[in-house]
């Protein structure tokens, strides 16, 4: 008899107990939707007033994705697929105004789809995605780690990457903040403006906005720490230099392309002073 009143006050306080930490715990996670092929998720966009969400990341474990859901998240289905990065989409920025979606791709590997195309944008509120060529100063493995809307200006953080000595696997590294006017109603002039250069950063994190200043996040270049940096756009915006528009920078980096095509050609055929037309004399 007394073995069983041990036991029952036992039971009744481990019931207490239990009921306590159920008071406490959070609300249980639902499980929605499935991104198919999404590997990696860094960011999500939703809509004002809609249903629509919007993720991006990484897809098959290469490529930048972006996933769309029109219910709130239930279901899911992928608006963009392009080769060849090692990270993917990394932030989202939505004008609100224009119903513009902006999206930014960091650590682009050359070869495929994403050389000079760091940027993505959709103005069908992400059913179809156009890409913008970054500036032709950043070389072609240029990667995009973040970016933020501002009085009709994308500012973006980019991560400049040139190999050196012919070894693909060594780089200098740049953190660069940039921002693209998109004031014009025609995209082909929307210009480029170069805004500040950080030696101080191996690359520049996350960007973040509050009352007109753009707060720069990035990993310093001697430690393993995070320096933070302000950007001023009332005053040190003024002394941005313009790097082109749309238009002008689309054309120089076409004429990049086709003078790295001629040299490509040229090695393969052998063709040099000393070997004309591939012979040798």
């Amino acid at each position: 008899m007394r073995l069983l009143k041990i036991a029952t006050i036992i039971l009744f306080l481990s019931s207490i107990f239990a009921g306590q930490l159920l008071a406490q715990s959070g609300p249980a996670w639902l499980q929605q939707g499935n991104l198919q092929y999404a590997d990696k998720i860094w960011a999500f966009l939703e809509i004002p007033n809609t249903n629509i969400i919007f993720a991006g990341g990484r897809s098959d474990r290469d490529e930048a994705g972006i996933w769309k859901s029109t219910n709130g998240g239930q279901t899911w289905e992928q608006k963009l697929r392009k080769w060849y990065s090692s990270e993917g989409v990394r932030q989202f920025a939505f004008d609100e105004s224009r119903n513009l979606i902006f999206a930014c791709i960091s650590n682009v590997n050359g070869g495929y789809d994403l050389e000079w195309k760091t940027i993505y944008y959709s103005d069908d509120l992400g059913e179809t995605w156009k890409y913008i060529y970054h500036p032709a100063q950043l070389g072609y493995r240029a990667g995009a780690h973040s970016i933020v809307l501002l009085n009709n200006k994308l500012y973006v953080a980019f991560e400049d990457r040139h190999p050196e000595n012919g070894n693909d696997y060594q780089y200098i590294y740049s953190a660069d903040l940039l921002r693209l006017d998109i004031s014009n109603a025609n995209s082909d002039y929307w210009y480029w403006e170069h805004c500040m250069h950080y030696p101080e950063l191996d690359y520049i994190m996350r960007l973040s906005v509050k009352d007109n200043k753009i707060y720069v996040f990035g990993k310093d270049k001697e430690t393993d720490g995070i320096r933070i940096f302000i950007y001023n756009t009332e005053t040190m915006g003024k002394t941005a230099s313009n790097l082109g528009t749309i238009q002008e920078n689309e054309k120089t980096i076409k004429l990049l392309k086709q003078q790295q095509a001629a040299f490509n050609e040229e090695q393969t055929s052998g063709t040099t002073p000393e070997n004309i037309g591939g012979e040798v004399r």
